[in-house]
């Protein structure tokens, strides 16, 4: 990345006790990621000051939590340029794709559509899509990550839902070229982008 040095990553380290405490360079943020000390320092006080049912009670502290709750889903909404109703949290990006396939796509998939995923999907994505599929008598194919070719066959497919994985910058501009490609058509793009 143009302009970083070699001592950045150490400071952005420093915010992760996890790392600052092992020196490790950790690589398996996807299955766990480490925490930075902000987020810990907000957990510590939401268990320690304001614990209680969101959304679920009228007395002061379940009130207070709620609160809390949704000023993080308007920040995190702003951030990400969308509305705070469309912002939904989940434990992980399991959990989120199994969300989707769950909601959109038994709402939207049905016999004969056709599910594209790229040869490089992990297996807990893969197998959320697959269900569907197997249940709705849709279709699910596999398609090669090169950008030309994805998107001759999402052209040719009329695709229902397009999935693809954002790892690294030649990923990147593939995730980018399908955004393109089906913008205004009736496809959706869910895009893993947890790595």
């Amino acid at each position: 990345m143009a302009g970083t040095t070699h001592t950045e990553p150490l400071v952005a380290a420093a915010e992760f006790p996890t790392i600052a405490h092992t020196g490790v360079a950790y690589l398996d943020s996807s299955a766990t990621s480490q925490t930075p000390r902000v987020v810990l320092d907000a957990m510590a006080r939401y268990y320690e000051c304001s614990r209680a049912s969101v959304h679920r009670g009228v007395y002061p502290l379940a009130a207070e939590a709620t609160e809390l709750y949704e000023a993080a889903r308007e920040r995190i909404a702003s951030w990400l340029g969308w509305d705070a109703p469309s912002t939904i949290f989940t434990r992980n990006g399991t959990e989120a794709l199994n969300l989707v396939a769950g909601t959109w796509g038994r709402a939207n998939v049905g016999a004969g559509d056709r599910i594209v995923l790229t040869e490089m999907e992990h297996h807990s994505n893969l197998v959320p899509w697959w269900m569907l599929a197997r249940e709705k008598g849709a279709i699910l194919e596999t398609r090669e990550r090169e950008i030309e070719s994805l998107q001759r066959e999402l052209t040719s497919l009329r695709a229902r839902l397009a999935r693809v994985e954002s790892i690294n910058d030649e990923v990147a501009q593939l995730r980018a070229a399908v955004f393109a490609l089906t913008h205004g058509a009736t496809s959706l793009v869910a895009a893993d982008t947890i790595h």
